[in-house]
């Protein structure tokens, strides 16, 4: 009977464990602890790798929720900037990680904040709900709202920026000025009302 008891031990860990990340995703917490969070500076003092795996997934995945979790805040939006970053590393020929690892002389190779040089925000650490989500874009089990996309901004946000700093920042006119010229149309996708995405003319999804 020993057997038995084990399999019951082990099924009481997992439905602890579930329920743990149940109550964390509920108070809109990090699944993993520790080094997760960004510093003073901006960056996440934790190695990208073992916070993957304190996760319970890839680099690849924890990446991309990392990036869904700190870019935008509802589903829909969280799916749109999943896939545009799916769709521009497989553009750029990169791992989603590679990407959004990227940064400067402080930050390369960690996740943290768009200001330490990222290709986007990768500051917060994604709940449960947001790793699933994560997952699935991975998966293609979600399609890609945005047609292909492989940008996207803000516009109130910029605008906002731009008056406290029109030296550093640019107007949300300037930047779809940029973004045309280089031959990307605009994509506004549905129940995503405070970001606009852009998608290089011609081009399918990745």
């Amino acid at each position: 009977m020993r057997w038995l008891g084990w399999t019951i031990f082990g099924v009481g860990a997992a439905a602890v464990l579930a329920l743990a990340l149940w109550l964390r995703h509920k108070a809109g917490g990090s699944v993993t602890g520790g080094d997760d969070r960004a510093g003073p500076g901006g960056v996440v003092p934790g190695d990208p790798e073992q916070l993957a795996r304190a996760a319970g997934l890839t680099l690849e995945e924890y990446a991309l929720a990392r990036l869904m979790q700190s870019e935008e805040s509802s589903e829909p939006a969280r799916v749109a900037v999943g896939w545009a970053t799916r769709n521009a590393a497989s553009r750029q020929g990169v791992s989603i990680a590679e990407l959004l690892l990227r940064g400067n002389a402080m930050s390369k190779g960690k996740f943290g904040a768009q200001a330490t040089g990222k290709w986007a925000a990768t500051s917060k650490p994604p709940t449960a709900a947001t790793m699933i989500l994560a997952r699935k874009v991975l998966a293609k089990q979600v399609p890609d709202p945005t047609g292909g996309a492989t940008q996207w901004d803000a516009p109130k946000a910029q605008a906002v920026l731009n008056k406290k700093d029109p030296k550093k920042y640019k107007t949300p006119e300037e930047i779809a000025a940029i973004r045309q010229a280089a031959g990307s149309e605009m994509v506004m996708v549905p129940g995503v009302t405070s970001t606009r995405f852009w998608r290089p003319k011609g081009k399918g999804k990745a």
